[in-house]
C-alpha cells in the first residue's frame, strides 16, 4: 500500500525541476498572485469600509440637523391595509409645529385609537421625513461595504483560480 504524496502546485512555480510542466509552473504563479491580491485586499477593504463609515456619518448628520421630533395625535382609528403578508396602519393625525397646525394621513408603527399620541418626524420647512438614522447605522453601512469589496475580490480571485486549473 502507497501513500500518495500531495501535491504543491502553489510552489511549483518555484522548483527548478526539470519535469514540472511549464502549464504547472504557470498555475503556481496563478495561484500565487490570486493569493496575495486576496490578502493585499483586507487593509484596502478595511480603509474603503472607514471610507463609507465617515461619508455615510456626514449624511447622517446632515440629516438629522434638519429633523425634529413633534408629537401627533391620532384623529380616527388607523387603517390596516394588507398586501401578501404585510400589513400596515395608516392614520390620520394631526401635529402642531412652528405655530401651524397640519394634518395628514401617515404610516404608523401600531394600530391606533382615536386620541392615542405618537411620534413623527418633519424637516425645518414642515414636510414629514422618516427618523433620521444614527451612528450605528453609519458603522453597519462601512463594515457591509468593506465586507462586499473583499468579498468581489475574493470571488473574481476564485473564479481565475478556477479558470487557470481548467
Amino acid at each position: 500500500m502507497s501513500v500518495r504524496r500531495r501535491r504543491w502546485w502553489l510552489l511549483s512555480a518555484l522548483t527548478s525541476n526539470p519535469l514540472v510542466r511549464s502549464v504547472d509552473r504557470v498555475e503556481g504563479w496563478i495561484a500565487a498572485f490570486v493569493l496575495a491580491a486576496v490578502i493585499g485586499a483586507v487593509p484596502v477593504s478595511v480603509d474603503f469600509a472607514q471610507m463609507v463609515q465617515t461619508s455615510e456619518a456626514k449624511a447622517i448628520q446632515t440629516a438629522a440637523a434638519t429633523r425634529h421630533a413633534v408629537d401627533a395625535v391620532a384623529l380616527g382609528p388607523s387603517v390596516a391595509r394588507s398586501q401578501g403578508t404585510a400589513t400596515t396602519y395608516w392614520a390620520h393625525l394631526r401635529w402642531f409645529d412652528k405655530s401651524v397646525t397640519q394634518e395628514r394621513t401617515v404610516k404608523v408603527v401600531n394600530p391606533m385609537k382615536s386620541g392615542d399620541r405618537t411620534q413623527i418626524w418633519v424637516d425645518d420647512s414642515g414636510q414629514l421625513k422618516s427618523a433620521p438614522r444614527n451612528q450605528a447605522d453609519a458603522k453597519a453601512g462601512g463594515i457591509g461595504a468593506g465586507f462586499m469589496l473583499w468579498f468581489v475580490i475574493a470571488a473574481v480571485a476564485a473564479g481565475e483560480i478556477g479558470r487557470a486549473h481548467v
